[in-house]
């Protein structure tokens, strides 16, 4: 069968991530979150390339897994061939991590539940 969009079933752990990542001696690693707003649904998405720092941010109106993807996708396209992983928490805002991977090329993975300090 073919693997449902946003389906939680499917996602790589961090456990399956190559450990030279952790060292971050490589370029094109990344590790992306979200900043949410108290006062509405409003976040901000961030992405940080692990060994130079670089921070790439982009403003989600609604904080969907679907906004979420299609930022995520714009703002890592003109990096495309440094982007070699990401790595998520579990938040419901990278359930396309699937699409994610097919239109960059990448591979992604997820900490652990509760243990978002694994990614960085």
């Amino acid at each position: 069968p073919s693997i449902k969009e946003g389906d939680r079933r499917y996602k790589r752990s961090i456990k399956q991530r190559p450990s030279y990542v952790e060292s971050r001696k490589t370029q094109g690693h990344w590790e992306g979150d979200t900043i949410i707003s108290r006062k509405d649904k409003q976040a901000l998405l961030t992405l940080v390339e692990r060994k130079t720092g670089l921070v790439l941010i982009g403003r989600l109106n609604q904080r969907t897994a679907s906004e979420t993807k299609d930022m995520i996708i714009k703002l890592l396209t003109p990096f495309k061939k440094m982007v070699k992983s990401i790595t998520f928490d579990n938040g419901m805002e990278f359930n396309y991590h699937h699409a994610i991977e097919h239109y960059l090329n990448t591979t992604v993975y997820f900490a652990e539940p509760y243990k978002s300090w694994q990614r960085g």
